[in-house]
């Protein structure tokens, strides 16, 4: 449960990361955020990305848990390129907090 819950955190992470640059920002909502917006959305990445790997320490231990993490963080970041590659507007819906507008539908 810990590595399921760690994966869709990491991938949340990595998609805030993705988020925070001019380019995949573009690619997902159409438009450009501020420089103080990319900011803090890279601070939530950097932020979701060191919760799952506390998660999985405190289930796992340290040697295991950074293991599973690396690896976790793999499939992530190859399903969030995959997503960023052959379909950026699916991302729009479950991170519409992060355009500039807010509506999910837009």
């Amino acid at each position: 449960m810990a590595s399921l819950l760690s994966l869709l955190i990491s991938f949340a992470g990595l998609a805030l990361l993705a988020l925070s640059m001019d380019r995949h920002y573009r690619q997902v909502f159409g438009g450009f955020g501020s420089v103080r917006h990319s900011q803090r959305v890279r601070l939530a990445g950097w932020g979701l990305l060191a919760l799952a790997l506390g998660i999985l320490f405190a289930a796992r231990g340290f040697a295991w848990g950074l293991t599973i993490w690396t690896g976790l963080l793999t499939i992530a970041a190859v399903a969030l390129i995959l997503l960023l590659t052959y379909a950026p507007h699916t991302l729009r819906r479950p991170f519409f907090l992060f355009s500039p507008n807010q509506d999910p539908s837009s």
